[in-house]
């Protein structure tokens, strides 16, 4: 479906981390915001990691309703769907982190983020190429074949893989055992599937404003 336009996994991994990292290692350094975290947990009297999964759950739920607008919105391109798409993937990698943190509490937020990034390059470069078409030049093929074949957008089918993650990690933080993979692999692939769903977001956009110019 080239309609939804294409990155080749350099470009997407060059133009991702250029957007997302610098922004989400600035959200971990604001003292106020991690305050803030414990501070509704005190109030609400919940572990804090109970409320950093709904508030991950909540993010989520934004996300889904630009994805809807995506599917309903005439032609390629409409801002209100693509808008502010950014800001609440970065919230809920940062969200992410703050999960991850309770499995290591010795180390410092930032610590654990660049932990999780250098393992996620390594899953993000492991799994490119199953994901991208044969000679690699769109990293997400498999998604747009997979949309194509079920009828539904690629944000529809990346979305799904995201939540099968982001529900394992909403039990565990509720306290529940996970019998297969441990929590740190569904935390590490929620974020490459946040990564890769801001790169669908970028595309679409690219196309977008790309119709608009020829019209």
């Amino acid at each position: 479906m080239s309609e939804w336009g294409k990155f080749s996994n350099e470009a997407l991994e060059v133009l991702l981390d250029g957007a997302l990292r610098p922004v989400e290692a600035a959200r971990l350094q604001e003292e106020e915001r991690q305050q803030s975290l414990v501070e509704v947990a005190r109030r609400v009297r919940l572990p804090w990691w109970t409320v950093a999964s709904v508030l991950l759950d909540a993010e989520l739920q934004e996300l889904h309703k630009r994805v809807t607008a995506l599917r309903s919105a005439e032609g390629y391109f409409a801002s209100e769907a693509v808008a502010g798409a950014f800001t609440h993937i970065v919230e809920a990698r940062v969200l992410l982190v703050w999960l991850r943190l309770r499995t290591t509490p010795d180390e410092s937020l930032c610590g654990v983020e660049a932990m999780m990034y250098e393992e996620e390059v390594s899953e993000r470069r492991a799994k490119g190429k199953d994901y991208a078409d044969f000679d690699g030049s769109n990293a997400m093929a498999n998604f747009d074949r997979n949309a194509e074949r079920q009828n539904l957008t690629p944000f529809n089918v990346l979305m799904v893989f995201l939540e099968k993650h982001v529900d394992s990690i909403a039990k565990w933080a509720a306290g529940q055992e996970l019998a297969t993979e441990g929590i740190e692999g569904r935390i590490k692939d929620a974020r490459v599937y946040l990564w890769l769903l801001a790169g669908m977001f970028q595309r679409y956009k690219n196309v977008g404003e790309s119709q608009s110019e020829e019209s």
